[in-house]
C-alpha cells in the first residue's frame, strides 16, 4: 500500500470520528433508544411475569362485573355495578375517569368487544409523558381487559417526542412494569406526521388489525385529521376509533 493510501484512509477515518450528526439522524437515534430499552425489558420474562401480577393484585378488591346490557337502560351504564371502568379508572387516578367520566361512553361502545373469543389489539395515542398522570390509562386498560376477557388485551401506545423527558418517562415505566407486563411497545413520534404513523405500524407488525384505536393525543383537528386518515384502515371490521376531548380542540384551534 502507497503512503498517498495511508494518508487517505486515515483522511476518512477522521471524518467519521468528528463528524457532526445532523438533526433529523440524531432524532432517529434518539427515537429508537425506547425501543431497545423495550426490548431489552422485553427479553425478562420473569420481570414481566411479577409485574403482571402486581398489576391484578393491586386491583383485586375490584369486582368483574357483568356487561350485558338489560333492554337498554342506559342508567345502568352508569352504575359500578354494570361496568367497573370506573372504579378502574379511579385506583389509577386516570382523568378519563376522574376528570372527564368517559367511562360511561367506554362501557357503551366497548362492550360488544367483551363477547370476543380473540385478544384484542389496542392502540392508544396519548400515554401522558409530561403529565402527572402518564401510563395511568394503559394500567387502568390492561386491568379492565384482563379482568373481562380470558386472552385480555395487546395494548400498544403512541406519544410525543423523543425528547430527553418524554424518554425517561418510557424508561421509568419499564422499570416499574417490565417487558409486555402492561404494553407491547411505547413509540414516541408526531401524530401529525404520517412517514412516523406508518412506520409505527410497521414495526408493529402486520400480525392483525386493532380493535380500538383512541385518540387522546394532541387535541388539535390538524393532528387528528391525518392520524384518522392513516390509522382507519387499520381498525377491524366491528371496531372503533374513538377521539376524545373534542371541548378541547375548539380551545386549541380558536
Amino acid at each position: 500500500m502507497s503512503l498517498s493510501n495511508v494518508f487517505i484512509i486515515l483522511w476518512l477515518l477522521m471524518l467519521l470520528l468528528f463528524q457532526t450528526p445532523s438533526s433529523s439522524a440524531a432524532a432517529t437515534s434518539t427515537a429508537t433508544a425506547a425501543e431497545v430499552a423495550a426490548a431489552e425489558a422485553a427479553t425478562n420474562t420473569n420481570s414481566s411475569s411479577f409485574a403482571f401480577t402486581k398489576l391484578l393484585n393491586s386491583v383485586k378488591h375490584i369486582k368483574s362485573t357483568s356487561h350485558s346490557l338489560r333492554g337498554n337502560h342506559r342508567s345502568m351504564i352508569h352504575s359500578s355495578s354494570y361496568c367497573n371502568l370506573a372504579l378502574l379508572g379511579k385506583h389509577f387516578h386516570n382523568d378519563k375517569v376522574v376528570s372527564h367520566t368517559y367511562n360511561t361512553l367506554f362501557c357503551e361502545t366497548l362492550s360488544p368487544l367483551l363477547k370476543s373469543t380473540q385478544e384484542l389489539r389496542m392502540l392508544e395515542i396519548g400515554f401522558g409523558c409530561g403529565h402527572h398522570n402518564h401510563g395511568t390509562s394503559a394500567l387502568m386498560w390492561k386491568s379492565f381487559f384482563h379482568m373481562h376477557k380470558g386472552p385480555g388485551v395487546k395494548l400498544y401506545e403512541i406519544d410525543y417526542g423523543p425528547s430527553e423527558s418524554s424518554l425517561k418517562c418510557v424508561e421509568d415505566f419499564y422499570k416499574s412494569y417490565p417487558g409486555t407486563s402492561v404494553v407491547e411497545g411505547i413509540y414516541l413520534g408526531d401524530q401529525g406526521n404520517k412517514a412516523f404513523l406508518t412506520n409505527t405500524i410497521e414495526k408493529i407488525g402486520s400480525s392483525g388489525l386493532f380493535d380500538i384505536i383512541i385518540d387522546d393525543g394532541g387535541h388539535n383537528y390538524a393532528l387528528s385529521h391525518t392520524t384518522f386518515e392513516v390509522l382507519w384502515p387499520q381498525v377491524a371490521p366491528g371496531g372503533f376509533f374513538l377521539v376524545e376531548d373534542l371541548n378541547v380542540y375548539m380551545q386549541n384551534d380558536a
